[in-house]
């Protein structure tokens, strides 16, 4: 580990302290990579973990107001951030934009209601196609 900082990716701009708003969940993370690092012999590179520094990334996309979303940017900053700061990262959502947030979330969706771990994934594969015919789908 190069650095002893965990990134933290919050898509609500606010001016909590992050050990206010965060309390022990970075203490949680840090057992959780602790716990990985040791399983897999990496046990040395736990030791950067024992008192995580928080820096909360300021990107531009950042809202006040959005707060129903917490899952979507989550998703979303999982599948484009690399680790390398704000500067040229571009998750491919601007602020406010609701038509791009609405099709993450029709792809997300779908994504997860047919995934092969899914164990309903049959039964929701089997009222698309009902829905798709015009017929009524049990509940």
């Amino acid at each position: 580990m190069k650095k002893q900082i965990v990134e933290v990716l919050d898509n609500v701009v606010d001016q909590m302290r992050l050990d206010e708003k965060y309390g022990e969940m970075s203490y949680t993370l840090r057992d959780m990579f602790v716990d990985y690092f040791t399983e897999v012999g990496l046990d040395n590179d736990s030791n950067t973990f024992y008192k995580p520094n928080l820096k909360r990334l300021t990107m531009n996309w950042r809202e006040a107001n959005n707060v129903h979303d917490y899952g979507l940017w989550s998703m979303r900053h999982m599948e484009t951030y690399m680790g390398k700061g704000v500067k040229g990262w571009d998750c491919g959502v601007k602020k406010g934009d609701a038509k791009e947030l609405s099709a993450l979330r029709v792809r997300y969706c779908a994504v997860l209601i047919t995934s092969d771990v899914n164990e309903m994934k049959d039964k929701n594969l089997d009222e698309v196609k009902s829905f798709a015919k015009g017929k009524n789908i049990k509940k």
